[in-house]
Parts: C-alpha cells; sequence; structure tokens
C-alpha cells in the first residue's frame, strides 16, 4: 500500500507540473490529422482562399516545474490543433517569462487549409527542398535547416509580439485619461496624542477625500488631492484636519482595473477645538496614496485605496525630542468610493 501510495503522489506530482492545453472548439467538422500536416503561419501572413478558422488553442506552462521553451509549447499547440481536426496553426500571441512574471502562455488560431492549398504547398516545398538538397553539401544543407527553423520561429515570435504591442496600444487609448474621485473612510492615528496625561495612539477618525487625476499614455501624470479628517476624544475635544495640494500620479492597467499611485506635497491646516477654546496652525503637508479600481460602467468605476498623512508642527519649548523623533500629526487611513471617468 505504501509503494501504491507513493507511485500514486508521483503520478499527480507529474501531471500537475505537465503543461496545461486547452482549446475553444468553433466546429468539429473535420476528423483529426496527423501533426506533421499542420503548417504553422505567421501573423498576418496571407494563407490560402476558403481557409477556416476551426477553434483557439492556449498553452500555459511553469517553467520552474516542467520544459516551457517555445518550441515545446509551439509542438502542444500543432499536436492539440492536430487532434481536432486542423491543418493549420496561427501563432497569435506568446509570453515567455521575465522578472515579473513566472508563468509562459502561448495561444494560437487552428485552421482548416482547403486539400488543393496543402498539395500546392507540399509540392512548392518538396521541389525547392529537392534543388537545395541536390546544390548544396551535406553541411550546408543542414545548416540551411537549421537557420530556416530559426528564422520561422523569429518571424513567429516577431509578429506575436507586434500583436501583443498593439493590442497593449489598444488598451492604452481606452484607458482612462481624466479621473474624478470621492473617497470615505476611517483612519488611524499613528503620532502620539496627549490629552491630560493620557497618551492616545491608533485613534479612530473619519476622512472624505476627493481626487482630480490627469494620466498620459506612459502611465505618468498629475493630481489635486484633497483631504478632510475629524477625530474626537473622550475628554470633548475635536480635531480637524484640511489638505489641499498637487501630486504626481502613476497609473497602470487595462479596461476594467486600475492600479495608481500618487504622492505629493500641499498645505494643511489643522485646528483643535475643546468647548469655546480654538487652536489652528498651518504647515506643509506631505500626501500619499495607492488604490485599485475596477470598472462598472463605461465611465464609472469603484474603488479602493491606502493614504498616508504626515504634518510636523513645531514642539513647544516644554517637549524634548530625542534623536530622529517626530513632532506632528500622522495618520494612516482606508477608504472605498466612486470614480468617475472621463
Amino acid at each position: 500500500m505504501k509503494k501504491t501510495g507513493v507511485a500514486v503522489l508521483l503520478t499527480m506530482l507529474v501531471v500537475s507540473c505537465a503543461p496545461v492545453v486547452t482549446t475553444d472548439m468553433y466546429t468539429y467538422e473535420w476528423p483529426a490529422t496527423v501533426p506533421d500536416s499542420v503548417q504553422i503561419f505567421a501573423l498576418g501572413e496571407k494563407r490560402p482562399p476558403r481557409t477556416i478558422a476551426i477553434g483557439e488553442v492556449t498553452v500555459k506552462a511553469n517553467p520552474m516545474l516542467t520544459n516551457a521553451s517555445f518550441s515545446h509549447m509551439t509542438e502542444l499547440a500543432v499536436e492539440a490543433t492536430a487532434k481536432n481536426g486542423g491543418n493549420g496553426l496561427i501563432i497569435t500571441s506568446d509570453r515567455m517569462p521575465d522578472m515579473f512574471r513566472s508563468t509562459c502562455r502561448l495561444q494560437g488560431t487552428m485552421l482548416h487549409l482547403p486539400q488543393e492549398a496543402v498539395a500546392q504547398r507540399n509540392t512548392d516545398d518538396s521541389l525547392r527542398e529537392a534543388h537545395l538538397q541536390a546544390t548544396l553539401t551535406d553541411e550546408e544543407y543542414a545548416d540551411y535547416k537549421e537557420y530556416r527553423a530559426a528564422r520561422q520561429q523569429y518571424e513567429v515570435r516577431r509578429q506575436a509580439y507586434e500583436a501583443e504591442e498593439r493590442k497593449m496600444e489598444e488598451q492604452r487609448k481606452n484607458t482612462p485619461r481624466n479621473i474624478l474621485r470621492v473617497n470615505c473612510g476611517p483612519s488611524w492615528m499613528t503620532s502620539e496624542y496627549w490629552l491630560d496625561n493620557h497618551r492616545y495612539k491608533g485613534r479612530t477618525g473619519f476622512d472624505l477625500l476627493a481626487d482630480y487625476d490627469h494620466v498620459w499614455k506612459s502611465g505618468f501624470g498629475f493630481g489635486i488631492n484633497y483631504l478632510h479628517n475629524h477625530t474626537s476624544y473622550p475628554e470633548g475635544v475635536k480635531t480637524n484636519l484640511n489638505y489641499l495640494g498637487p501630486s504626481f500620479v502613476m497609473a497602470f492597467g487595462n479596461n476594467h482595473t486600475r492600479l495608481d499611485m500618487a504622492i505629493g506635497l500641499g498645505y494643511s491646516h489643522y485646528d483643535e477645538n475643546y468647548r469655546n477654546l480654538s487652536e489652528s496652525v498651518s504647515r506643509l503637508g506631505a500626501f500619499y496614496r495607492i488604490g485599485l479600481e475596477y470598472s462598472i460602467m463605461k465611465n464609472l468605476a469603484i474603488g479602493i485605496q491606502l493614504h498616508f498623512f504626515s504634518m510636523s508642527l513645531k514642539e513647544p519649548k516644554e517637549v524634548e525630542l530625542k534623536d530622529n523623533e517626530f513632532y506632528g500629526i500622522q495618520h494612516i487611513g482606508l477608504h472605498a468610493g466612486l470614480r468617475y471617468y472621463f
């Protein structure tokens, strides 16, 4: 039983590590063919008349666990094409791993070519091969075949890369350039607040925020940020903070999901109120925001964001600060709200 259990476990591990091939068929009209009969076309390459797309194929693999080379994934796509009755394949996109991605993906369109086109192409290829084999030495012919295979692979990947670039450019065009945000939610004070010899830290307040961002195609832009914070204490003290300032913005995403960040400096006004007494001060404040939003309509999205605010104050004479100790107001907030794109 132990040996059987180990064998089953190893089998499951090998299967889980294998590349995953999925197909989305438009038709099952033609019977299966053999992989050798499948012709590979570069994206945009002219195809014979009456060529029919019969489905899509996707190959996904983890390069850490299995063979995820471009040639191996292409072989799997060719096998899937032949199995589903195709004799042609267009590699529409491929994604190899890099420093940001740990998975590989190859996508293609499966084709059914008319028999006369297949026969003509096979005849042309055979005549060309026979001529080259007769005029070249064995070493030169082997070098030629290696070069031709590398050139075909390069051309397929070049076309796929250009298609991916066009797709990304289209997404950049559709990405909103002007965004209005309204958010609200709780905030927590991270700096200490002393009141009647009682130390408060982490006191919960309430934030209201409004932002405008303009983002260029590059993903960078500028914004204007407004923040209002209100916090109250059991002793009856109420504090209000208002911030308004410009910011540098970065935004990345697609038609539905966006990740954005903003950092800025601006005017901050802080006041404390206790019964009939009031004190206020104005300073330069720092603001940082990171958020994620999801589009629910063409011009409307919902989102959440995290922000951090800091404003230094001039310490009183009776206060002694330690080295690198901060005297002022700092808080962090978590908010949700609406975004309007225009």
